[in-house]
C-alpha cells in the first residue's frame, strides 16, 4: 500500500491552548472525566489511531483487548461485525455502537456499516466494557463503543487530503476542510474507496461525505451534522468443501465465486442537530434530535434450479430520535459527584419488499412492515 498526503494550513488567529484532562463523551453527550466512570474503558485518540497499522475501523477495534471482529465479505471491512466480551454469533445484538453518542444499531439486527466511517474522520474511539443497559438502553450487555468524529479544530482555516493505492486494484482518497472564526466553526469531509477484492465478484465501491457546523452563544453551543454514504458491494459467496464428494474449492480455487450475480447495495443519509444550555455553573441541559435513513437493494440468484428461486430485496429503514439530557454536579461526602436525568427515545420504521427480480418489486411476494419504539 502506498499513500500520499497533503495539508494546507492557514492560521487566521494565534491561539494557545491549555492542557485539558482526557474526557469521555458517552451516550449522554455530556463530558465526563474518565476517572469519574466506573467501567473498564479504553480511549483511542487521533494520535493513537495514526500510530496503528489499521486501515479501517473494525481493524482498529480488533487490536483492542476484549474486542472480536468478524469479516463476512473480506473487502475493506464491508459489513464487518464487532463483538465485545465474546458473545459470538449474537455479538452484534449485545454490543452497542454509538456515533457521537447516537446509536447506530438498527431494528433489523444487521451489522453496523463501519466502512461508512473513515478513520480520517474520527477524533477518538471510546470502548466501555461491561453492561450498560441502565444508561444506554437495550443492546449494551457486552459493552458500548462510542465513535466521536472530528470537529473544526482550533481557530483558522485548514485543508488536507490523502490518496492511497494497493493490491487488488484498491485505491481511494479522502479530503477535508476546516474553518473556525469567531463563534462559528465548520468542517466538511469526503472519502472514496474502490477495490476488486481478493475474491471474484467481490468488488466494492464506497463513498462518504460529512458536514458539521456549530456555533457558540451566550449560554452554550448549537450544532448541525449531516452525513451520507453510498456503497456497492458484490457478494462472492462461500467456497464448497465436501470430502465425501472429493470437492475442496477452498484449496483448488480459493479466489473463485459460486454466486457471480449476487450483490448488496446501500445508500444512507443522516441528519442531527441540537443545542446545549448552561443553566448554572453546576448544571447543564442538552437537547438534540436526529433522523437516519438507509436504503438497501440486494439480489441473490438461484444457481441450482435454473433461476426458479431468485430473490430481490428492497428495504428501507428510517430511525427518528430525540435525546434530551439534564446533568447536575453536586458535592457528596466531601467529594465531587453528579446526577444525570434524561431519556433516549427512538422510533424506527422498517419496510422490506421481496420479489423474484427488480421488475416485480412493485407487487412483491413478501412484504415486511415493522415499527419499533424504544426509550431508555
Amino acid at each position: 500500500m502506498v499513500a500520499a498526503t497533503a495539508a494546507c494550513p492557514t492560521l487566521l488567529f494565534g491561539a494557545s491552548e491549555d492542557a485539558t484532562p482526557t474526557v469521555l463523551v458517552t451516550a449522554t453527550r455530556l463530558n465526563d472525566e474518565v476517572r469519574d466512570l466506573p467501567s473498564a474503558i479504553t480511549i483511542l485518540n487521533a494520535d493513537d489511531i495514526a500510530r496503528t497499522p489499521a486501515r479501517n475501523l473494525p481493524e482498529l477495534l480488533g487490536l483492542q483487548a476484549g474486542v472480536t471482529t468478524r469479516s463476512l465479505y473480506g473487502n475493506n471491512a464491508a459489513r464487518d461485525s464487532v463483538d465485545l466480551r465474546g458473545f459470538g454469533a449474537t455479538g452484534g445484538q449485545n454490543t452497542l455502537i454509538l456515533l457521537n453518542g447516537r446509536r447506530l444499531n438498527d431494528v433489523d439486527l444487521a451489522a453496523v456499516d463501519f466502512s461508512a466511517i473513515p478513520l480520517a474522520s474520527i477524533e477518538r474511539v471510546e470502548i466501555i466494557r461491561g453492561g450498560g443497559a441502565v444508561l444506554y438502553g437495550d443492546g449494551a450487555v457486552g459493552g458500548t463503543i462510542n465513535i466521536v468524529t472530528r470537529d473544526a479544530g482550533p481557530a483558522g482555516t485548514r485543508a488536507s487530503g490523502n490518496v492511497s493505492y494497493g493490491s487488488y486494484r484498491t485505491w481511494g482518497g479522502d479530503a477535508a476542510a476546516n474553518h473556525r472564526g469567531g463563534p462559528l466553526a465548520s468542517r466538511v469531509a469526503a472519502s472514496y474507496l474502490s477495490s476488486d477484492g481478493y475474491r471474484d465478484n467481490n468488488q466494492l465501491q464506497k463513498g462518504t461525505a460529512q458536514a458539521d457546523v456549530r456555533g457558540a452563544y451566550q449560554w452554550g453551543e448549537w450544532f448541525v451534522q449531516l452525513a451520507g454514504d453510498k456503497e456497492n458491494l458484490r457478494l462472492p459467496g462461500a467456497r464448497r468443501v465436501d470430502p465425501v464428494a472429493g470437492i475442496d474449492e477452498l484449496a483448488t480455487d480459493p479466489r473463485g465465486t459460486g454466486t457471480p450475480n449476487d450483490y448488496a447495495n446501500q445508500d444512507g443519509v443522516q441528519l442531527a442537530g441540537g443545542l446545549s444550555l448552561t443553566l448554572s455553573p453546576a448544571s447543564e441541559l442538552v437537547i438534540d434530535a436526529g433522523i437516519r435513513n438507509k436504503r438497501q437493494l440486494a439480489f441473490y440468484d438461484d444457481y441450482l434450479f435454473g433461476g426458479l428461486f431468485t430473490s430481490y430485496v428492497d428495504t428501507e429503514l428510517t430511525t427518528w430520535s430525540i435525546t434530551p439530557r439534564y446533568k447536575r454536579r453536586v458535592a457528596l461526602l466531601g467529594d465531587h459527584g453528579g446526577s444525570v436525568l434524561g431519556v433516549d427515545f427512538y422510533r424506527s420504521t422498517y419496510d422490506s419488499r421481496r420479489s423474484p427480480d427488480r421488475s416485480t418489486v412493485a407487487s412483491p411476494l413478501q412484504q415486511l412492515d415493522v415499527r419499533q419504539d424504544s426509550a431508555a
